[in-house]
């Protein structure tokens, strides 16, 4: 029987099933709590606004009482978005190195992304950070990562929210 409708909310439901997949392959010794906690982490909190975050821990934590995810180590990715952004005269905030993260992990689950925010949140530069750290570990053979190419005015499909915080400051 086909349906005449689909329901787009099974597209999250989707994501969080293939990142939590994706994750149990990677962690096989994890418990499956924490794995399922971090992949509906990893999916949806780079979409949301500051203000809804605690509504959404809240949520989470409702649902994984005494659950407590450890901050994943992208030792690799870090060392080497640091190392892009002081070659180009700019400073490594945390705001930036967030937001080139959370871009990260929503790749992983996502075919297409779009970024908005205003003008000079620094949306254009997490982007081509994240192309040459991930084109840099690539080129550098480090498992996992494959050259990136930066495509403007693609195709996009998902939306993450960018705040008003400063994200970049000139050396």
């Amino acid at each position: 029987m086909t349906c005449c409708s689909y329901d787009f909310g099974m597209r999250a439901v989707k994501s969080v099933l293939t990142a939590a997949g994706n994750l149990k392959r990677a962690l096989p010794e994890e418990s499956e709590d924490i794995i399922v906690l971090r992949a509906i982490n990893d999916v949806n909190i780079a979409k949301f606004l500051a203000d809804d975050l605690p509504l959404f821990v809240g949520i989470t934590g409702d649902l994984f009482p005494g659950v407590s995810v450890p901050n994943p180590d992208y030792g690799h990715l870090t060392t080497s978005l640091q190392k892009y952004l002081t070659t180009r005269g700019l400073q490594v905030v945390d705001a930036t190195m967030l937001k080139c993260i959370q871009l990260y992990e929503t790749l992983l689950v996502r075919h297409g992304l779009m970024l908005v925010g205003q003008t000079m949140a620094g949306k254009t530069t997490v982007i081509r950070a994240l192309q040459g750290a991930m084109s840099a570990l690539a080129k550098a053979g480090i498992e996992g990562f494959q050259k990136v190419r930066f495509v403007k005015d693609a195709c996009v499909f998902i939306l993450i929210r960018w705040s008003h915080i400063p994200l970049i400051r000139r050396v």
